[in-house]
């Protein structure tokens, strides 16, 4: 949606590449800086890689017709579990030690010599093509209560859908999970998906919810009647949403180190009190970054 808002104001389709290729690039060189800062000696790829190299796939990607983008996201969201057993030889989650380095930027996380790769690119590149389809549905519409209440129907089919075949698929063994097979039926263990690389069963459950979750932020929205303040935390954020990434993986992470030696040491109440401060803490300073974007919207604050 912002990317069509760049094209209406008047920007071609070659800037328009450039902008997009110059936001893989941002993201890449913090990917890099974080991976530096962390301390772990070896250099890691997790989210922002896969986010970056997603959008250099969607500068021929977005010239295909919409539905051909639905297709392809549906297509690798519901086959990559067979497309990886039947072309690559992973069972488990974990058995992806030393692999190609092609194989583990796109396809199996794990590791190769003094590389670490968290999230392979194409399973994150599906998620994007479903987001741009549901972009496009959404530009496609008058701005009307009518588009609104479309929308809304549309997400509860897409959560109600989503949500069945996760249960479905969760039920068995066999499908469902990158080899992680479960051992039990406690709801721990119904909660047990992979996501490196991220499984169907991970992925229904995580586009359900989400679109559970903007059903009722949108019928919250209807219904307001005050004008949305500036400095609602959910806009605030969401403007910022690079710049708060970032700075909560380097203080969450510098914090551990500090105070506990190293990662997941502490329990489950230490880690929402933690992230609950530590929101507290960015919220005035993303509000403040936020002014400065809009002050100097040229410079390469653009990108994040």
């Amino acid at each position: 949606m912002s990317f069509e808002k760049r094209r209406e104001s008047g920007m071609g389709a070659l800037e328009l590449d450039r902008h997009l290729l110059i936001r893989a690039g941002v993201l890449f060189v913090c990917e890099g800086l974080l991976s530096k800062m962390s301390g772990m000696g070896e250099p890691f790829l997790q989210v922002l890689w896969a986010i970056g190299a997603s959008m250099v796939a969607m500068v021929l990607l977005r010239r295909l017709p919409t539905s051909v983008i639905l297709g392809i996201g549906l297509a690798w969201l519901v086959g990559s579990k067979w497309a990886l057993t039947r072309f690559f030889p992973i069972e488990l989650a974990a058995d992806v030690a030393d692999r190609p380095v092609l194989e583990l930027l796109f396809m199996t996380a794990g590791a190769k010599s003094s590389l670490l790769v968290f999230y392979p690119m194409t399973h994150w590149l599906a998620m994007m093509l479903l987001g741009w389809a549901f972009g496009c549905f959404l530009l496609a519409r008058p701005d009307t209560g009518q588009r609104r209440e479309d929308t809304e129907k549309l997400l509860i089919l897409c959560r109600l859908s989503a949500l069945l075949l996760w249960a479905f698929v969760q039920s068995n063994n066999g499908y469902r999970n990158l080899g992680l097979l479960r051992d039990d039926t406690t709801i721990v263990q119904c909660l047990h998906m992979s996501k490196y690389p991220p499984a169907l069963v991970y992925s229904l459950m995580e586009l359900g919810l989400m679109a559970l979750i903007l059903v009722l932020f949108l019928r919250f929205e209807r219904r307001i009647k005050d004008i949305q303040r500036p400095n609602n935390p959910l806009l605030v954020f969401g403007q910022t949403a690079l710049f708060f990434y970032v700075l909560h993986f380097i203080i969450l992470g510098g914090a551990a180190m500090a105070w506990t030696g190293g990662m997941n040491l502490r329990g489950l109440q230490e880690t929402y009190l933690a992230a609950g401060a530590t929101i507290a803490l960015l919220y005035p300073i993303c509000i403040g970054y936020r002014a400065l974007k809009k002050k100097h919207p040229k410079s390469v604050l653009q990108y994040f």
